[in-house]
């Protein structure tokens, strides 16, 4: 038996927690259907010491710095998704 159903009352909010990215706007999946992060327009390349990586700038834009994760491509988008 899967320990999340005994602590998790609610079972969306795990799915939303488990495939959200620290670094997203909002919720991953939130967003039009069919749709990801790679195709928003929110989606940027952020050069770093390292390469660069893929951050939200609408995270920037609501919290003032980007958040600690590089976000896949493929990440279902969020409620905040504007087509490229």
């Amino acid at each position: 038996m899967d320990d999340d159903h005994l602590t998790e009352t609610n079972p969306d909010l795990v799915k939303f927690r488990r495939t959200t990215w620290h670094g997203m706007a909002h919720w991953a999946g939130t967003g039009p259907p069919g749709t990801n992060c790679g195709d928003c327009a929110h989606f940027v390349d952020v050069p770093c010491a390292r390469g660069e990586y893929h951050r939200c700038r609408m995270y920037l834009k609501l919290m003032g710095r980007y958040g600690e994760d590089r976000i896949p491509a493929p990440t279902a988008s969020c409620r905040h998704f504007e087509e490229r």
